[in-house]
């Protein structure tokens, strides 16, 4: 190509404020990374990454500083350590030092809290400290006959009655684990 003519107003398209590469989330046990990249930046002040609350209402999960001015690939991250469980939808924000911003399409990622808790040792024998680790917001214990059994929680030390048998864990959001209580 040896002659290339342009026709028509191009005002301000060669000026924008970041070319955005990518902008992903990868949901973890402890919440959702969210990751973006940016080929270039023209006065970038910082980015602002939100979180749909409702059907209508956008909340903000982090702002984050942007480079200023920059012609190469930059790589930019926060995390939603609180994500709903099921679908998340975020969306990204430049913001310019001028005020002005620009927003992105949104992404959607799908969270589950962690598919286990643990309890140990398991088996234990009665009058032994019993260990849980996970998060959970409420747990019910149940023993073989599906009757609920009193216990104290602690921290994460877990203190049944004096009965051996099976127990059972279960979380609120439907989780669950055995335990062998011997005598």
């Amino acid at each position: 190509i040896d002659d290339i003519q342009v026709y028509g107003h191009l005002q301000g398209v060669f000026n924008l404020p970041i070319e955005l590469v990518s902008f992903t989330g990868h949901a973890k046990d402890d919440g959702v990374d969210l990751n973006w990249i940016t080929a270039t930046e023209t006065n970038n002040d910082f980015f602002t990454v939100y979180r749909l609350e409702n059907d209508s209402t956008w909340g903000e999960i982090a702002e984050v500083p942007g480079a200023g001015n920059s012609t190469s690939l930059l790589e930019y991250s926060t995390s939603d350590l609180q994500p709903k469980v099921g679908a998340n939808y975020y969306k990204l924000r430049q913001t310019d030092t001028d005020g002005q911003f620009e927003e992105f399409d949104r992404i959607c990622v799908i969270w589950k809290p962690p598919d286990k808790f643990t309890v140990f040792p398991n088996p234990s024998s009665l009058n032994s400290l019993v260990f849980i680790t996970g998060e959970f917001e409420s747990l019910m214990v149940t023993n073989q006959a599906g009757q609920i059994v009193p216990f104290v929680l602690q921290g994460s030390t877990l203190t049944l009655g004096s009965t051996p048998g099976m127990y059972f864990l279960r979380t609120q959001d439907g989780r669950s684990v055995r335990l062998m209580i011997t005598p």
